[in-house]
């Protein structure tokens, strides 16, 4: 099993069979708390290794705009059967090969099936600054959004599979995006990323 949620199991070697003639792509997970920046590092690289670009994030963005809520009342009411419908496609995505996955668990299902799982970070103030700017809202309606967000998020999480989607000992990269221009974020994204591909190349 290389999925690191034991919940999926029989799902991963059903997909095996099927995929098992098939030559796999080069997979990468992209993951962080809300408003970090997940999204454009996974477009940057997505476009560096011409890879295609998964956010499992658009789910909860369908489910809320569908029912006309925000997504931090959607990080609390979002049926147990999206979240399990959008991690088996993006498992399914990453057996497959050839992607870029975005979203808080891509690397807890991914696992090793990733040849590199990222976790992007930055800090409180930066992420409700970049917020309130996009929403123009105040900063602090911008700052308990997020902190409301990612405490929901966390405890969804917690109760369907019981881990902490964010534990930085399973992540092969960690890119802190705090005080990045966009043109930094994107030289960091790919040469941290390379580099680390390079170097696990040279092991096998």
């Amino acid at each position: 099993m290389k999925t690191f949620l034991k919940i999926f199991s029989s799902l991963e070697k059903k997909l095996v069979k099927i995929n098992k003639s098939k030559k796999r792509k080069l997979v990468i997970t992209i993951s962080g708390e809300a408003g970090v920046g997940k999204t454009t590092v996974g477009k940057i690289l997505s476009s560096y290794f011409d890879s295609k670009l998964y956010n499992i994030g658009d789910k909860q963005r369908n489910f809320a705009k569908k029912r006309k809520i925000s997504l931090e009342t959607t990080a609390k009411s979002l049926p147990q059967k999206v979240d399990f419908s959008a991690d088996m496609e993006c498992l399914e995505s990453v057996i497959k090969g050839g992607a870029v996955l975005v979203g808080r668990l891509t690397g807890l299902v991914a696992g090793s099936w990733a040849d590199c799982r990222v976790l992007v970070t930055c800090k409180m103030r930066a992420r409700a600054g970049r917020l309130a700017k996009k929403l123009k809202i105040p900063f602090h309606q911008a700052e308990e959004k997020i902190r409301l967000r990612d405490k929901r998020d966390k405890e969804r999480y917690k109760a369907i599979y019981g881990i902490d989607p964010l534990a930085k000992k399973i992540y092969n990269l960690t890119i802190d995006n705090t005080r990045l221009t966009f043109e930094e974020l994107k030289e960091i994204s790919i040469k941290k990323t390379k580099i680390w591909l390079k170097k696990t190349k040279n092991k096998k």
